[in-house]
């Protein structure tokens, strides 16, 4: 078994808390009880969903799950999704990480925010590029995928946070979103979208 090949307790701990939560909000959203869900445990893939209480050739079902310190996040959807969560209390150079992940629109979006809101927005869109990548694997660099605040209507992307963490979750839009869990009950939720991919000699490349 996976579980069985890691050897850092912690990370065996996040495997099994990430799986066992999973086969909840799998029940929570196709019924039945966490049991009836048998999950796959690929080293370099999202689980898959191989047993529910429910014909999974008719009804399609996708897991994305995510670990961060003590937190762990998991969104299902009918449709390939991805989330990813943050630890935001964790000492990070916001600058030279920006200048990593930040594409050049971006960096001209963030120009004259003060330090709370770029740092805000440094890890909205960490955890958005990190479920994006995850939703559709990409060998892109992270500063080929550019994102801005959007609105409910056009959004893309949810981006759910609190003074500890930052979760991210697409595609889906606000309206569809169903959150479970004690921690989101003060979170904010805010929309975001995806700009067009720039072509490489936009980029530089």
């Amino acid at each position: 078994m996976r579980c069985e090949a890691i050897s850092a307790p912690r990370r065996r701990q996040q495997f099994l808390a990430g799986r066992w939560f999973a086969r909840q909000c799998l029940a929570r959203w196709g019924g039945g009880v966490w049991s009836d869900y048998v999950l796959s445990a690929s080293d370099d893939a999202p689980p898959l969903v191989l047993q529910a209480p429910f014909d999974l050739s008719t009804r399609p079902v996708h897991v994305s799950v995510s670990h961060s310190a003590d937190s762990v996040a998991c969104a299902v959807a009918s449709h390939p999704i991805g989330v990813d969560v943050e630890d935001t209390t964790r000492e990070r150079d916001i600058d030279a990480l920006g200048d990593f992940i930040h594409g050049p629109r971006e960096e001209a979006g963030l120009a004259g925010l003060n330090a709370t809101v770029r740092r805000h927005q440094f890890f909205a869109r960490w955890s958005l590029k990190e479920a994006w990548i995850k939703h559709q694997p990409t060998s892109l660099a992270m500063s080929a995928i550019e994102c801005e605040p959007g609105d409910s209507m056009t959004a893309e992307a949810v981006v759910l946070h609190s003074a500890e963490w930052v979760v991210a979750v697409l595609p889906v839009q606000i309206g569809e979103l169903r959150v479970c869990g004690e921690a989101f009950d003060d979170a904010a939720v805010t929309p975001w979208r995806f700009l067009p991919l720039q072509s490489p000699e936009n980029l530089g490349v």
